[in-house]
C-alpha cells in the first residue's frame, strides 16, 4: 500500500484494495501499517485538490479511531479497578463479620431474612446468630426467632435489639384430677371463650385508669434494707394487652409413669411495651459508650426481666380465677398494693 508523508511516497504492508485515496485506513483496521501524521501533502496540487480533501477527512477518521480505542481501554481499566475494589471490600467485610448458623431452620429463608441475619453479625467477627425453627419477620420487618452470641468486651452496638426483643412467653401448668379440668373446659367451649374475651376487655378498659409499667416503677435502691418499701415498686401499674393469653391443651407422656395424660396450660406471651420502649431508647443513647457486659448487667435490664414475669403472672392469675382452675396464687410481694400472681410457672422463654 502506498502512503504519502512529507511529499514522499512510501510503501507499507497492508490491503490496498481501497485505492490510494484511502491510504493507511485498511492497514490501521488490521493493526498494521503506518498512521499518517499531520495533513497529507500532494506533489500535484492543481490536479488533486479533491484527493487532498478526502485524505484530510481520512486523517481525522483515523485519529477518531485511535481516540475511541484509547477511551475503551480506559473504560476497561476503570471497570476492572471497580470490580477489584468491590471484591476487596467484600473480602474485608467477611473477615470482620460474624457467623450465621442455619442448621436448625425447617423452612427456606427469604431474601429479607438472609439480609437481616447477615446485618445482625456485621458489627463484629466475634458475633454469631443461630436461627431456630420459628424464625420469621414481624410486622415491622424485624427478624425474630434466633439466638445471638457475642463477646462481652464488644461494643453494645453489636446487639440486634428491637422493642420486641424483651418479649417473653410464660407457661403455667394447671393441676387436675383424672383430666377433670380438660373435660369441664371442653364441655362448654362457648362459655370458656366468653370468659376469656371478658378478661381481655377488662384489661383493655383499665388502660387509661392506671399508668402502665415503666422504668419509673423501679424500686429505689437508696432505701435501707430495713425499709418496708425496699425492693418494692415506686407506684402502681396496670397490665398491657398481651400478644397471646389463653388456655392450651396437650396429651403428653409424663415423667412419673409410662402413660399419657391430658395437660392444661395457661400461656401468656408479649412484652411490657412502655418499659421496653424506654429501655430500648436508653440503649440507643449509650450503645456507643458502653460494652456488652455493661449493658447485660445493668439494673434496668435485670429489673425489666423480672417485672415482665410478674406482669405475665398477673395475667395468668386473672385467667385462672375466671375459669376456676386449680393453680397456686400468691401475693405479689414486690408490689406496694395488693396484687395476686400465678406462682405455678412451668417455663418462661
Amino acid at each position: 500500500m502506498a502512503s504519502i508523508l512529507n511529499g514522499h511516497r512510501e510503501e507499507t504492508q497492508g490491503s490496498g484494495h481501497l485505492g490510494t485515496n484511502f491510504v493507511g485506513v485498511a492497514a490501521v483496521r488490521e493493526g498494521r501499517g503506518m498512521m499518517p501524521k499531520g495533513i497529507p501533502t500532494l506533489a500535484h496540487h492543481h490536479h488533486h485538490h479533491h484527493q487532498a480533501c478526502v485524505m484530510q477527512a481520512c486523517n481525522v477518521f483515523i485519529n477518531n479511531i485511535f481516540f475511541d480505542r484509547h477511551s475503551i481501554i480506559k473504560k476497561c481499566i476503570s471497570m476492572f479497578s471497580t470490580e477489584g475494589r468491590k471484591a476487596t471490600q467484600t473480602a474485608q467485610a467477611k473477615q470482620t463479620a460474624g457467623v450465621v448458623d442455619t442448621r436448625y431452620v425447617h423452612k427456606s429463608l427469604t431474601r429479607q431474612e438472609v439480609d437481616a441475619a447477615h446485618n445482625s453479625v456485621a458489627g463484629s467477627k466475634h458475633t454469631k446468630i443461630t436461627l431456630i425453627p420459628n424464625h420469621c419477620l414481624n410486622m415491622e420487618g424485624e427478624l425474630e426467632g434466633f439466638v445471638f452470641e457475642c463477646s462481652a468486651d464488644d461494643s453494645a452496638t453489636v446487639f440486634p435489639l428491637s422493642k420486641s426483643t424483651f418479649s417473653t412467653i410464660a407457661i403455667y401448668e394447671c393441676r387436675q384430677h383424672n383430666a377433670s379440668a380438660y373435660q369441664e373446659l371442653m364441655m362448654n367451649m362457648a362459655a370458656t371463650k366468653a370468659k376469656l374475651n371478658k378478661i381481655m376487655y377488662m384489661i383493655q378498659s383499665t388502660q387509661h385508669q392506671i399508668d402502665h409499667l415503666k422504668l419509673d416503677c423501679m424500686p429505689d435502691m437508696e432505701l435501707s434494707i430495713e425499709s418496708p418499701y425496699f425492693f418494692k415498686d415506686q407506684r402502681s401499674w396496670c397490665e398491657n394487652t398481651p400478644c397471646k393469653n389463653g388456655i392450651y391443651h396437650c396429651f403428653m407422656r409424663t415423667t412419673a409413669k409410662n402413660t399419657r395424660e391430658h395437660k392444661i396450660f395457661i400461656v401468656v406471651s408479649g412484652y411490657c411495651r412502655h418499659a421496653s420502649e424506654e429501655l430500648y431508647n436508653m440503649w440507643l443513647d449509650v450503645r456507643h459508650d458502653i460494652t456488652v457486659r455493661q449493658f447485660v448487667t445493668c439494673a434496668e435490664l435485670d429489673w425489666l426481666r423480672k417485672a415482665t414475669i410478674r406482669h405475665h403472672s398477673r395475667l395468668a392469675a386473672r385467667v385462672a380465677q375466671a375459669l376456676d382452675m386449680n393453680v397456686d396464687l400468691i401475693e405479689d410481694v414486690n408490689s406496694r398494693w395488693t396484687a395476686q400472681v400465678c406462682c405455678c410457672l412451668a417455663r418462661a422463654v
